[in-house]
C-alpha cells in the first residue's frame, strides 16, 4: 500500500543531500529515470521516493558538478549509478526531444555537459540545470518538465516528461 503526495506538500528529505533533483514547479516531485529502465527514451517528474533511512533508490539519485571557487555554477556531467556504471544525462540538443540517460563511456561529450546554476541572487536563471549543446548561439537551454495543464499534455502515467526549454 502506498500513497502520492500532492505537488502542494513539497519536496519531503528531496534534495541536495539525497541527491535528488527537485522540479520549482512541481516541487514533490524529482527527476526520475522511469521503471529503472535505463534505455527509456524520456526520464519522468515523478514524484519523489522517500526513505527516512538508508540510501535513496538509485533511479532518482545523481551527482552533480559542484561549483569552483567564488562561481555560483558548477559545469560538468551529471549521472545516477546502477549496477556499477554511470548514466550520464543526455541532452536531445533541442526543444522537440526528451532528455534521457545514456552509459556515460559512449555517450558523444558535448551532450552529457550541464552547468548547474546555484543561488545567482537572480530569480531567472538561479537553480538551474542548463546545456548548450544544440543551442543557438548565445543561448542555452533549460532542464524543464513538460507542461501539465497543456491543451493536450505529454505526460508519462500523469507525470511530465524531462525536456529542454530555451
Amino acid at each position: 500500500r502506498t500513497f502520492t503526495p500532492d505537488a502542494e506538500v513539497g519536496t519531503g528529505r528531496a534534495g541536495a543531500a539525497t541527491g535528488q533533483l527537485v522540479n520549482f514547479g512541481q516541487v514533490g516531485r524529482c527527476l526520475y529515470v522511469p521503471n529503472d529502465t535505463v534505455g527509456s527514451s524520456f526520464l519522468a517528474i515523478w514524484p519523489c521516493l522517500q526513505r527516512p533511512t538508508g540510501t535513496m533508490q538509485w533511479s532518482q539519485v545523481w551527482k552533480l558538478p559542484a561549483p569552483t571557487g567564488t562561481n555560483t555554477f558548477g559545469t560538468g556531467t551529471i549521472f545516477t549509478t546502477t549496477g556499477g556504471q554511470n548514466y550520464c544525462l543526455l541532452s536531445p540538443g533541442s526543444t522537440t526531444g526528451y532528455v534521457k540517460v545514456q552509459l556515460c563511456s559512449s555517450a558523444p561529450a558535448a551532450a552529457i555537459q550541464w552547468t548547474r546554476q546555484y543561488g545567482t541572487g537572480v530569480f531567472a536563471n538561479t537553480y538551474r540545470i542548463e546545456s548548450t549543446y544544440g543551442a543557438p548561439a548565445g543561448t542555452t537551454y533549460c532542464l524543464a518538465p513538460t507542461d501539465p495543464t497543456a491543451g493536450t499534455p505529454d505526460l508519462w502515467q500523469g507525470a511530465s516528461k524531462a525536456i529542454l526549454q530555451i
